[in-house]
């Protein structure tokens, strides 16, 4: 075997055979067991926590010290936290069953009354280990430029990835292009990725205050690079339920104003282009009146005539 490649793997054994403990380069036992100077054995462990995400760095003083968190501690270590860590759980088996025979020790015996339609986890299983995700996933934790390419043979250079984002039952990346402007893509939509030629990439400060967007993100046609407007819309009495002062939130800036006295609700949304709303609110047509503004409410009845005008009907 490699000489090199079976010091690290002594250090990555040593990390894993002892989880939570704290190792530094100047411990007596690594320097004896593969025999090098600190200098050398911090750069080693500095490269180690670089590919293993389950190897943290801690501060120790003016050491640095490293050590192993188990995914499944610390994802157990988060449940403790959880009010209903059945509901957590179900939705892990969605994307590894293996995992949740381990974790069935710290529910009670409602651990199988939930099921998720909806299943993220499930979906990033399928995805994760393509080229394209990999790929993906490096230049967000490496905060390095790529290009990228589309189904449609558009190629978009010099983009900085920041996060994943799940939201319209898809996995999409969010990228910050030369000019900051933040998008998102669908990782299914994109064929290729390569590192960008140019190393120049936004300053840190610049990063926090663009990643400060993400939390304004409500769906995948958010546009996070333009002043938001407020819609008014109405909840008719046969839908009204889902929109009433306690009902769950379609939208994160979705205000609930009024009931009126035949039951239906009036009720807000920020948005920032018409997409972002009006794709949500033909799910629910004819049930939902577009109120405000006279604009939004013109692209509404403009959408919906040209869904009819489009209709064909066949003879069976």
């Amino acid at each position: 075997m490699n000489t090199n490649l079976a010091k690290y793997i002594f250090l990555i054994n040593k990390l894993k055979q002892n989880p939570n403990k704290i190792f530094t380069a100047y411990d007596d036992d690594i320097k004896d067991g593969i025999g090098l100077q600190t200098k050398q054995i911090g750069r080693m462990f500095e490269t180690i926590e670089s590919e293993f995400e389950d190897i943290t760095q801690k501060k120790l003083g003016k050491k640095i010290g490293y050590c192993y968190k188990s995914k499944k501690a610390l994802l157990k270590t988060s449940l403790e936290y959880q009010g209903e860590i059945s509901a957590v759980i179900q939705t892990i088996k969605d994307y590894d069953e293996d995992i949740v025979q381990s974790l069935e020790q710290f529910t009670t015996n409602s651990f199988d009354i939930y099921h998720t339609v909806d299943q993220p986890l499930a979906f990033l299983k399928q995805i994760e280990n393509s080229v394209v995700f990999k790929a993906l996933k490096n230049s967000i934790i490496k905060k390095q430029l790529i290009n990228i390419k589309l189904q449609d043979d558009k190629t978009i250079d010099n983009l900085l990835c920041i996060k994943f984002v799940y939201t319209d039952n898809n996995w999409f990346v969010a990228v910050v292009d030369s000019l900051e402007h933040m998008s998102l893509y669908l990782i299914m939509q994109i064929l290729r990725v390569v590192a960008s030629p140019r190393k120049k990439t936004i300053n840190k400060h610049k990063l926090q205050i663009i990643m400060q967007k993400l939390i304004h993100i409500q769906n995948s046609s958010t546009d996070t690079n333009k002043p938001t407007q407020t819609a008014r819309l109405k909840a008719l009495p046969s839908i009204a339920s889902f929109f009433d002062k306690d009902a769950k939130k379609y939208f994160k800036s979705q205000k609930f104003i009024k009931k009126q006295n035949d039951n239906s609700v009036i009720f807000t949304i920020d948005y920032s282009s018409d997409d972002e709303l009006l794709t949500f609110v033909q799910r629910w047509i004819p049930n939902i009146i577009v109120q405000e503004p006279l604009s939004l409410r013109q692209e509404s009845d403009k959408r919906i005539n040209k869904y009819i005008a489009n209709q064909t009907y066949e003879a069976t």
